[in-house]
């Protein structure tokens, strides 16, 4: 039987993405951290959870990877992941934005300290420089409109039982003792 045109697209959007952005920040980030490029596609492969709350939001964040202040003493945290469809296909172009507390809890609410965004390269791939904190908002955007609104928790953190939000498939996966946190955002 020959396969159809949609079942072939479907196997190649499966496959793992090329790198074709030689010298960008999250291929250089990706390959440091030595995480595999893409998770497998599975038949679970549902959307990304979407929290309606928007604590703190602020539109036309600056573009930027490294989030870092210099009066910074914190624990650094990599943060990074993917963009994909429901089909499991890499979303090029998604904005990501992220924004989040500082140490103390407390939210930049007249700038842009600890907020910033980002396109995803042509793989789906996103990735930010910030500190530890007990959780990271983050709205992403495809280039159709298609927006997705949530928050990112760390798996064994304190006070994720006190958050009426947290749930565990919005959890981040840590590798290299804490020093990156991996998430993949699957959207509509």
């Amino acid at each position: 039987m020959e396969p159809t045109r949609r079942k072939l697209r479907s196997q190649l959007c499966a496959l793992p993405p090329i790198f074709t952005c030689a010298g960008s920040a999250s291929q250089e980030l990706s390959i440091e951290t030595g995480l595999e490029p893409t998770p497998a596609c599975e038949d679970d492969f549902h959307l990304s959870l979407s929290l309606t709350q928007d604590l703190h939001f602020q539109s036309n964040s600056p573009k930027r990877v490294d989030l870092l202040e210099e009066d910074t003493s914190s624990r650094q945290i990599l943060l990074l992941g993917y963009v994909f469809d429901r089909r499991c296909c890499p979303v090029a172009d998604a904005k990501v934005e992220i924004w989040h507390a500082d140490e103390a809890g407390k939210y930049d609410l007249t700038g842009n300290r600890w907020r910033g965004h980002q396109s995803t390269d042509q793989s789906g791939r996103w990735v930010f420089r910030t500190i530890i904190t007990q959780h990271y908002y983050f709205h992403v955007q495809s280039p159709d409109g298609t927006a997705l609104r949530t928050q990112l928790y760390f798996p064994t953190h304190p006070k994720n039982s006190e958050d009426k939000l947290f749930d565990t498939r919005l959890v981040l996966s840590i590798f290299d003792d804490g020093a990156v946190g991996r998430f993949d955002f699957v959207t509509d």
